[in-house]
């Protein structure tokens, strides 16, 4: 009994001692948060890299953060959708993804990012790019997202809408 006591005890002082350190190290579920300036820097960041490893011309871009959540609460990531001149046709497209898929490997993405898409997913340093063909209503194209470590709340913030980058913002 008198060792269960003294346990508990350690038990209690460690949390006491240690409690204020855990809750600011643990904001929202996220054990090492960034700020939003951070997580839009992340994120422009791997498009820049995308853009310069596959080598596209004529690219636009927008940002916004993006929940993590279906809820839209806390933590959030950056997300940039990149558009480029692409193939005129949906097939011409496929293979252009392939083909980007392809370069992104040589440029150290991976093909693990252990993000559910059904479209063509890389990962690197974290962040995951999504490769989409475009179709003839116009969607695809490519998206970088950031990790989920922003633990702002954008939700109803201009910020969470896609916002255009400045032309030289990816090159």
């Amino acid at each position: 009994m008198r060792q269960l006591r003294l346990l508990l005890a350690i038990v209690t002082a460690v949390a006491v001692v240690s409690g204020c350190a855990i809750v600011n190290k643990l904001k929202d579920g996220v054990s090492d948060p960034m700020t939003p300036e951070e997580a839009k820097a992340q994120t422009i960041a791997a498009a820049r890299d995308v853009v310069k490893a596959l080598q596209l011309k004529d690219v636009g871009a927008t940002f916004r953060f993006e929940a993590c959540s279906d809820e839209g609460k806390p933590p959030y990531r950056g997300l940039v959708q990149i558009d480029y001149t692409h193939a005129s046709t949906y097939a011409g497209s496929q293979a252009e993804v392939q083909a980007f898929v392809g370069e992104l490997l040589r440029a150290g993405w991976s093909s693990d990012s252990g993000f559910a898409s059904h479209a063509a997913s890389l990962a690197k340093n974290n962040v995951v790019t999504v490769l989409r063909p475009y179709a003839p209503n116009g969607s695809g194209g490519i998206e970088v997202r950031g990790e989920c470590r922003d633990v702002t709340d954008h939700l109803g913030s201009p910020d969470a809408v896609d916002t255009p980058l400045p032309a030289d913002a990816l090159s």
